[in-house]
């Protein structure tokens, strides 16, 4: 395997800031002396910004022992090219002669993100030294932490913030770079922002532990962005090849069992900005190959609005699948600590594309942000971003109100652009968020962007434009494609658009259907996710469009099944089944009766009164067949059980009682018979469900014993399977190393600003 010449990489330090440049120092110096190293107050340091004391054997000087009380002072350029010199630490020397009186400081060392020449360490060294006390003085600049940082994967695993800071081509091997540029590709400029919080920390430990980790928060509390760390730092420390994919068939397709150096990362897996129902539902249908996929060793991350995965639960087995709830981290913006606040802001500030004058003028209210309730890495990006803030006139109301009321600032932003770049936003809007680049002809609507005052020239030449702020180009495959900075601008587009009369005529008739489905809802003002509420005006024009969907395709069909059990009102349904009698007649009951798609549809039209009693009748004698025959434990469920009379549920359970009840144990010996090698516990969770619901319901000792018998059979037969399935298979090795992570003691800063010179 080829490596790179990683000694050329020279890390962009000076664009840190004094406090993330301390926090890097401890950082190194944790990792580099493997032991705690102690952060003071900026107010109350008496001339140390660090210590610890100990035992540090100086790896370049293997003959030195530095022993004792070590003092560190961290000392910050904003100057990319700047040189250090004595002049510069000539006012610690008081400082430091009264520490060395204290026993404080047997070894005084300066670290600076500066150029230190030979003769200015000399002259450094020579002057500390001189003072009674001081063993050691050793200065450490800028080249010495980017040649640490350069020589160690598991410290840029700490500090991922690194891979945006210098060239990535010279920080990972060339088998790695391509994986990890497209990665980057994905996120932009944002890595270099990066900020190390407990989130990142706990999914560290989730996915160490679980070989999982599924990241859930709000929109804009920086989910991605965390996951994309993750990634990286795999792909740089584990050598792990690393897939980033959209779908259970994307999972089956890449993992290999044999491969144990698999991650892959699924980014908003059940839609981005609503559910997908599809997705939730081919996630649902592929939860053992997911299981199988992490048992033998490949590691997957899963990253969820929270509100988008409470509404995908009630179409998930997640019983099939625990580590799906084992391994969970919620991002809760509230509850971001103020240094954590005060860094992700002075990031996004001091790397954003303000000028000087602006930087300096909202400088006075950046403290009062970071108290604020509405804050968020994405609404600091924006602040941070000029395009955002044109129509912002700078006051403390008035950027505290850019935080709490994001989606107001957003939509007037959006209103306010260029008629081109509007009608930009709008081609990715009307396609999903997606579109491929170079954009094929065949997607653009000439008349339809006429009508806007635009053309395709101006689109494409709008689609650069915007990028960094409205849009991102990014690498999937071995494409580029075009899509939205962030799920919220698609967010600010459909409230703009819901209203938009002239808009909802172009988009219910010429936007892709399946997003319609997941986009609006006909009449219903409550549906959670909805984007745009349809009128009865326009039910017509959508049904002519449902009218000749290919229900043969999976997709379409699953689609449709959940935008009318859940988005559709009864004026819209009772159209539906009266011009389109066929579709109605052609839904079928079938077995994992809970998750099937077209009873939730027969539920719906029996709810609003709508369901033809004869196919009601039918779907109730698949349902029995289904109930007695295959131990569905859905046939049980209170929901299921609405499509049937209170004659027809007492006839269910007692046959259930006096015919499934009995058979359970010799049909256990059927399933191990019929086996083909599938994860065990998957394939055996309908029949353990069934299993569980009957213990719930039947309480008559007779029946108690049959399913006690059946409980103790599961077990041995589960014992079986796993005997077989696992034989042979190596022991994993540990995801990430065993070795404790260094810390240091949390910082308090005392008076001093983080904010000092973020307009420098």
């Amino acid at each position: 395997m080829t490596k790179v010449q990683a000694s050329e990489v020279t890390y962009e330090l000076h664009s840190l800031g004094w406090k993330a440049f301390q926090q890097l120092c401890a950082t190194v110096l944790s990792e580099v002396l493997g032991q705690t190293v102690q952060v003071f107050s900026e107010v109350n340091d008496g001339g140390r910004d660090l210590a610890f004391y100990g035992n540090w054997l100086n790896s370049s000087e293997s003959s030195v022992n530095f022993q004792g009380a070590f003092t560190i002072q961290c000392k910050h350029t904003i100057k990319p090219d700047a040189s250090f010199n004595l002049s510069l630490v000539s006012g610690e020397l008081d400082k430091v002669k009264k520490l060395a009186e204290m026993g404080l400081c047997d070894n005084y060392l300066i670290m600076t993100n500066a150029k230190v020449s030979g003769e200015a360490e000399s002259a450094i060294v020579k002057a500390f030294e001189e003072i009674n006390g001081i063993n050691k003085c050793r200065v450490f600049s800028g080249q010495w932490i980017s040649q640490k940082i350069r020589e160690s994967a598991r410290l840029r695993m700490l500090i991922p913030r690194v891979y945006g800071l210098g060239d990535l081509a010279q920080i990972v091997d060339s088998r790695a770079y391509e994986q990890a540029n497209e990665i980057l590709s994905s996120m932009g400029k944002e890595v270099a922002k990066f900020v190390i919080t407990d989130a990142y920390n706990k999914s560290v430990d989730a996915l160490t532990d679980n070989g999982f980790v599924f990241l859930l928060g709000e929109p804009a509390s920086g989910k991605s962005m965390i996951a994309a760390s993750l990634v990286l730092a795999s792909i740089d420390l584990w050598e792990l090849n690393a897939i980033k994919i959209s779908t259970p068939e994307e999972l089956s397709l890449h993992w290999n069992p044999l491969e144990k150096n698999q991650i892959f990362w699924v980014d908003d897996v059940f839609g981005a900005t609503q559910l997908d129902y599809s997705k939730a539902n081919d996630w649902n249908l592929k939860l053992g190959h997911f299981n199988a996929a992490i048992n033998k060793g490949a590691r997957i991350i899963f990253t969820s609005r929270t509100y988008i995965y409470e509404e995908a639960k009630g179409y998930l087995k997640e019983s099939a699948a625990p580590v799906i709830k084992n391994s969970q981290v919620t991002i809760y913006v509230e509850n971001l600590s103020k240094d954590e606040k005060e860094q992700i802001l002075y990031n996004h500030i001091k790397l954003g594309n303000q000028d000087a004058d602006f930087k300096k003028e909202l400088k006075q209210y950046l403290p009062s942000i970071v108290s604020s309730k509405g804050f968020s890495p994405e609404v600091a990006r924006r602040l941070g971003d000029k395009n955002f803030t044109k129509s912002l006139f700078l006051s403390e109301k008035n950027v505290i109100d850019f935080f709490e009321k994001p989606m107001d600032f957003l939509i007037d932003t959006t209103r306010n652009l260029d008629v081109h770049s509007r009608a930009a936003l709008t081609v990715l809007f009307r396609n999903g968020g997606e579109i491929e680049s170079p954009v094929p002809n065949e997607l653009i609507d000439i008349h339809y962007l006429s009508r806007l005052g635009s053309s395709p020239y101006h689109v494409l030449q709008s689609l650069k434009f915007l990028e960094e702020s409205f849009t991102i180009s990014f690498l999937k495959g071995k494409k580029y494609f075009w899509k939205f900075k962030h799920p919220t601008i698609q967010d600010a587009l459909a409230n703009i658009f819901s209203n938009d009369r002239e808009f909802l005529d172009e988009y219910v008739s010429g936007a892709n259907i399946l997003k319609l489905f997941r986009e609006v809802s006909c009449g219903l003002d409550d549906v959670l996710g909805s984007k745009i509420i349809l009128s009865n005006q326009y039910y017509g024009l959508l049904i002519d469009r449902i009218r000749v969907l290919d229900l043969k395709i999976h997709s379409n069909s699953i689609g449709l099944s959940y935008f009318l059990s859940e988005r559709c009102d009864y004026e819209f349904l009772k159209m539906l089944v009266g011009s389109y009698p066929q579709y109605v007649s052609s839904l079928r009951v079938i077995s994992s009766l809970k998750y099937c798609s077209d009873l939730k549809v027969l539920l719906k039209l029996k709810s609003v009164g709508l369901l033809d009693e004869s196919l009601r009748l039918k779907a109730v004698s698949r349902y029995f067949d289904i109930a007695i025959k295959w131990f569905d434990a859905g046939a049980l469920d209170e929901s299921c059980m609405s499509l049937l009379t209170e004659a027809e549920k007492e006839s269910l359970l007692h046959t259930i009682k006096s015919e499934s009840l009995l058979k359970i144990t010799s049909e256990l010996d059927d399933y191990e018979a019929d086996w083909n090698g599938e994860e065990p516990e998957e394939y055996l969770e309908p029949i353990s469900s069934a299993i569980d619901v009957y213990l719930r319901i039947f309480n008559d000792e007779e029946s108690k014993a049959y399913l006690k018998e059946a409980k103790e059979v599961l077990v041995e037969c589960k014992s079986n399977l796993e005997s077989n399935y696992f034989e042979g298979e190596d022991e994993g090795s540990s995801f990430f190393s065993n070795k404790e992570v260094p810390s240091h003691t949390p910082i308090d800063y005392g008076g001093r600003c983080v904010f000092d010179d973020v307009d420098k």
